[in-house]
């Protein structure tokens, strides 16, 4: 075909005419409207491909004039737009354009629609030759109509001659094709009853058509229309093309040809390539989620939202495969999920976690997807077992398209329709094929960035260890990152270090020279060490070592060393050399004496860097005998501590209404102390576990409503012998939040507590709401005590530290508890403060981030469900213990409760009675000589008799590596001592529910 391109955009120009030149037309361009409309006279053109924007005139008024124009009555015109067209699409209509494109255009695309375009420009000649030979024959009827009937016979659409009446003279014989009737039949019918016969519609579009179009006809104005006729159920092309026909009767007499052509076909090409432009689009803005958003999560959302839109799909999803981690079955978890019902996006759903594709009934999906092909199909023609497993969804179509990561079968994505019986294209799954291959980087993508940030955080952990000063340069010599050894003073600030160059920070008498080492690293690639001497700001010289090496690709280590000391004995030692040689002659017995006293001090200061070295080894062992002690100290003084409380508890219970008042308060007050100092123990190790850097937060879903309820047990308690009023004011409805559960406790527990230790009269109120826009929760302990100087709330969460120094005579502690609080909330990212005034009591405050969880999330799971049957008909239950003390109170209380209880006081004698016994329960010590808790739980787990018991660990040490070691083993809970006996059940129901 021969095209006019019309484009003021030279490189699209460009682009666009090689395009079409691939595709075998034979191309001409221009820039500007003028040019067109000059070249159009000049030549006729088949088909124009106008741009919308052009600099001297719009391309749908150029359309307009090339219509106007005897050369432009029958090419094809495309219009192409960077504007978004729905609101100039009827413009562009109206204006005679035969098509449109929007920017950006692929290829694929435009050899779509000019290849749809040339098949049209051919069905447009074939009408013009036809309305040329009917209106040639109606001039030469007698003479011609033959020839007439055979070329409108060789037509594929239908072609009727019409006289003045609307009725039929001729047909061709595609009428017959079409199912309307016989050619030799249909002369004088009215071509209404002919395509219309029982047409009940109130406005029939057909009938409309031929009224207006038949008034038009003696102006020698031609019709068309394309309409969808729903009792023929097809798009059809009507056309009404006017002949005046000299008659010997009339002057003139009006007939008409009357052409219908079926463009079905042709309209849901149209129809696809719409819905397929969309959807190419919409793959490109999930693609480019996935590259420019930072968080990958948001980015994943994102993209499905987008891909949901113009897919036209109600549910996408992704899911991942992994490994059962004792068994190695394949499962698969939901990750993603964008669901139109509800319009939010959904990660990690609950119902679909950890699902086999074996036991569930979806082989064939994985059998499929690892091969690279797509599972496709309507819902009822799926196997049985894979509709029961979609039967909740209310799903009538599905796609299932693989995820590759290399060649890895990583998972796959999702497409549901739950509205319409859709069967999807080839060309659609293609695309989504292709969403799929961009899904499978981005998630290698977000893998390596995972590990390149955990080995970036291992190098930093390794530079910030390094004792002396260290730089990390960049190729271009900048600082990457540096570490200062812990009070050294340096010759500059420290602040002014990073992205400035290395060389530039130096004293210009050291730069060139730190130039040409670090040119030499880079090319030897080996160690190399430079020393040079800068004034300190009290002006006195300072002397560095400095050695670089070559770190990751062309990156530099600087690792700088304090060597003023060794340069200022190297100087001393030159001058006292320099004296000698001068007094060599007089004074040799002098000179020896001082060399062999230099000779001394030089080993001395030898000695000195050796005891130096070995003490830093010293203390790097001390600390880690310090966790020791500490993890040891907290067993040896709790395990007594255990049975202390639990004797005392026990015979507290047993014997209440028979003791004296003088009896029950000793033993009440030994009671109190014993707990008083589990509290000095506890804090004591807290702290030093806070200053070690050892406490580790456990971030989980918490009720703040049943830590408070359970704060306010233990100060009613605490309120026993006190005539103070304990009152608690907990606004309805407060939500779960993230947090650590024990820290969080432990907080209200010192708050309350010291309210009540300095409170003799009145009352304390522990207060909860909800903040406005839901920001945080507001928690507040409010006493009518003694209240805090001004001068001392300052201080008051210091570590050792009280408001007044005969509080400690009087109520004792260790200053300890608000210390504690103000870390723990550090960790959490709580606020907390104090407001008091002396003599008119305190409040303390806390500020909770309020991350709500969704109502659906708080439901008991099932896990949890059987987890709380199961500790109400527990029968039976094994202790293990060395502890003799520790085994008689828990086995005197759980007896008591109407347990059957079997002790042990090895780990293997606790194994054998297992095996003897199979008990519901086992409670476990971790810390004893002939097998500890830890090798006889692991044992447990292999043996088929007893791998399904649940097993509690019990110790008195309290650290996070126990915990954890607790739990590789096998272990479900983890209880601390001392256990009071009146809480050792509600222990362990907690520790099974926590499971």
């Amino acid at each position: 075909m021969k095209t006019l391109l019309v484009e003021d955009d030279a490189p699209l120009r460009l682009l666009f005419g090689k395009q079409i030149s691939a595709l075998g037309h034979e191309v001409q361009s221009c820039s500007t409207a003028q040019e067109a409309l000059t070249m159009s006279q000049e030549e006729a053109f088949n088909l124009f491909v106008l741009d919308l924007g052009l600099p001297d005139m719009d391309g749908i008024e150029l359309c307009r004039r090339l219509r106007s124009m005897p050369s432009g009555r029958f090419a094809m015109v495309l219009i192409i737009t960077g504007r978004d067209l729905p609101g100039d699409l009827e413009d562009v209509l109206d204006a005679g354009a035969d098509d449109f494109l929007a920017k950006p255009i692929y290829f694929e695309q435009l050899k779509v629609r000019l290849s749809i375009m040339e098949q049209r420009f051919q069905q447009l000649l074939q009408r013009q030759q036809a309305e040329n030979a009917l209106q040639q024959g109606f001039r030469m009827v007698q003479r011609a109509k033959k020839e007439w009937e055979s070329t409108a016979d060789a037509l594929s659409h239908v072609v009727c001659l019409l006289d003045s009446r609307q009725h039929v003279i001729r047909a061709n014989r595609a009428i017959e094709t079409w199912g309307l009737g016989q050619v030799t039949t249909l002369n004088d019918t009215d071509v209404h009853h002919l395509f219309h016969p029982n047409c009940q519609l109130k406005k029939c579009l057909f009938n409309e058509f031929l009224q207006i179009g038949w008034e038009k006809l003696p102006q020698k104005i031609s019709s068309d229309k394309e309409i969808f006729d729903a009792p023929l159920a097809r798009w059809l092309k009507l056309q009404l093309r006017p002949i005046l026909v000299e008659s010997a009767i009339n002057e003139r007499e009006t007939f008409a040809v009357f052409i219908l052509e079926d463009i079905t076909s042709y309209k849901q090409i149209q129809d696809a390539l719409i819905k397929q432009d969309r959807l190419l689009l919409g793959v490109a803005g999930a693609l480019e989620h996935l590259i420019v958003v930072a968080e990958f999560e948001t980015a994943i959302i994102q993209a499905l939202k987008t891909l949901a839109f113009s897919a036209d799909v109600d549910r996408i999803y992704i899911f991942e495969n992994h490994l059962h981690p004792e068994t190695e079955e394949l499962l698969m978890s939901q990750r993603f999920e964008w669901d139109r019902f509800t319009a939010s996006p959904q990660t990690n759903h609950p119902n679909f976690q950890n699902i086999s594709y074996r036991s569930t009934g979806l082989q064939r999906w994985y059998d499929t997807l690892t091969t690279g092909l797509t599972i496709s199909g309507l819902y009822r023609e799926l196997p049985p077992e894979e509709q029961a497993f979609l039967a909740p969804q209310n799903i009538m179509a599905i796609l299932l398209v693989p995820i590759f990561i290399g060649e890895r079968f990583w998972g796959f994505i999702g497409f549901e329709d739950c509205h319409q019986q859709r069967q999807w294209r080839g060309e659609e799954e293609a695309v989504l094929m292709a969403l799929a291959a961009g899904l499978g980087e981005a998630l290698a993508r977000e893998t390596m960035e995972q590990q390149l940030r955990q080995t970036s955080s291992d190098l930093r952990a390794i530079f910030q260890s390094l004792p002396d000063e260290y730089f990390r340069l960049a190729a271009d010599g900048s600082v990457l990152d540096y570490n200062i050894a812990q009070g050294e003073d340096m010759y500059l600030s420290s602040e002014t270090f990073m992205g400035k160059w290395a060389s530039g920070l130096l004293p210009e008498k050291v730069e060139q020279q730190f130039e040409q080492a670090m040119a030499k690293v880079r090319k030897s690639k080996k160690l190399m060490a430079i020393e040079y001497a800068f004034p300190m700001p009290d002006k006195q010289k300072h002397y560095e070592e400095i050695r670089l090496l070559p770190f990751l690709d062309d990156q530099l280590l600087v690792v700088a060393r304090d060597i003023t000391e060794r340069k200022l004995a190297e100087e001393e030692l030159r001058k006292h050399r320099d004296h000698l040689e001068e007094l060599v002659q007089e004074r040799t017995t002098k000179l020896r004496a001082a060399n062999q006293l230099l000779q001394q001090e030089v080993q001395r200061r030898k000695q000195t860097e050796e005891a130096l070295r070995e003490l830093n080894q010293q203390l790097e062992v001390a600390s880690q005998h310090k966790s020791q002690f500490l993890s040891r100290m907290s067993h040896e003084l709790r395990t007594p501590l255990n049975a202390m409380i639990g004797y005392t508890a026990l015979t507290l219970n047993a014997l209440r209404d028979s003791l004296s008042p003088k009896h029950l308060d000793h033993l009440t007050k030994a009671e109190q102390s014993a707990k008083s100092l589990l509290h000095l123990i506890n804090d004591v190790l807290d702290f030093s576990k806070i200053e070690a850097g050892h406490i580790e937060v456990l971030l989980e879903e918490i009720d703040l409503t049943e830590i408070i309820e359970d704060v306010a047990v233990v100060a009613e308690g605490l309120l026993l012998n006190k005539t103070v009023e304990f009152k608690k004011e907990i606004a309805p409805d407060l939500p779960q939040i993230q947090s650590d559960y024990t820290k969080v406790k432990q907080i209200l527990n010192n708050l309350v507590g010291n309210a009540i230790k300095f409170t003799t009269q009145g009352q304390v109120t522990l207060r909860a709401h909800q903040e406005a826009q839901n920001a945080s929760i507001r928690v507040e302990v409010a006493d009518t005590g003694s209240g805090i100087p001004p001068e001392k709330l300052s201080r008051i969460f210091e570590p050792f530290k009280q408001a007044d120094a005969t509080i400690s005579k009087q109520y004792g502690g260790t200053g300890l508890g608000l210390a504690i609080s103000k870390r723990f909330c550090e960790m959490l990212g709580i606020e907390i403060g104090v407001n008091s005034e002396p003599g008119k009591g305190s409040l303390f405050w806390l500020h909770l981030p309020c991350i709500a969880v969704a109502q659906a999330e708080r439901a008991q799971t099932p896990q949890q469900e059987t987890a709380a049957l199961s500790a109400e008909n527990l029968r039976s239950i094994l202790l293990v213990d060395d502890d003799q003390m520790t085994l008689e109170v828990m086995e005197d209380a759980l007896t008591t409760t109407g347990y059957t209880v079997y002790t042990g006081k090895s780990g293997r004698e606790g194994l054998e009675l297992a095996l003897a016994n199979t008990p519901d329960i086992i409670i476990m010590d971790l810390l004893m000589d002939d097998m500890d808790g830890f090798e006889a739980t692991r044992r447990l787990k292999t043996h088929d008799r007893t791998k399904a018991i649940p097993v509690i660990a019990c110790s008195a040490v309290a650290t996070t590596e126990f915990q954890q070691k607790a739990r590789e083993s096998g272990c479900i809970g983890y209880m601390t001592k001392p256990i009071h006996p009146d809480q050792l059940v509600e222990q362990i129901t907690r520790s099974l529910q926590a499971t």
